[in-house]
Parts: structure tokens; sequence; C-alpha cells
């Protein structure tokens, strides 16, 4: 949230489980989405961030 970094991944155990999750509720998911809002350790405890002046993705 302070440095507005955006970094995308892939996880292949969230991709069963939200496949088991759906299935066993009787859905057939449409789109998935995780965010993850978060505070930058390194400008909480040092006061820099090293990708505070990165622009961010559009």
């Amino acid at each position: 949230m302070d440095c507005r970094k955006v970094i995308e991944f892939h996880d292949h155990c969230l991709d069963v489980r939200e496949s088991i999750v759906t299935k066993d509720h009787g859905f057939t998911p449409q789109r998935v989405s995780l965010q993850i809002e978060a505070s930058c350790d390194s400008l909480r405890e040092k006061g820099t961030c090293p990708h505070r002046n990165t622009p961010s993705p559009s």
C-alpha cells in the first residue's frame, strides 16, 4: 500500500483449493481474484522503501 507495488504470482495450491471449494458448494467459477494489501516492512523498519520512487504499473 505504501509504494503501490503490484506483484503478480501464480500458485498451483491456490488453484487446487479454489477448485475444491467451488465444486464442493456447487459453483463453477467465472473469475477468481486474490488481492492482498500490505504495508512495507522496509518503510516501517528503516523509514525508506526501495520501491517508493518506482513508477507504479498501469
